[in-house]
């Protein structure tokens, strides 16, 4: 589903298990946004540590509902993307 950015909340750093973790050992972060619906939804993005958004606000994204990444972690209002599925792929 297309969404489109209206606001950068945060970056938090993860490790290899998608677990919060301090940034000098975080091998991925999640970025979380604000989409201009209303009212307005919550959505994140997984990408390599790089501390910078990979998304501005304006830019218009794919939105999954839900990803089943492992048996044990399912992700919901998550934007899929290259490196997402690369990560999924190696958890199966």
């Amino acid at each position: 589903m297309q969404r489109t950015i209206s606001k950068q909340l945060a970056i938090t750093y993860l490790d290899t298990r998608l677990n919060k973790c301090d940034s000098a050992i975080a091998t991925m972060q999640l970025e979380s946004y604000y989409t201009n619906d209303e009212p307005p939804l919550k959505i994140g993005a997984i990408n390599p540590v790089s501390r910078q958004y990979a998304h501005d606000i304006g830019d218009t994204v794919d939105v999954e509902p839900r990803i089943l990444v492992n048996y044990g972690c399912l992700l919901t209002n998550v934007i899929r993307s290259e490196f997402l599925e690369k990560y999924i792929r190696s958890q199966r």
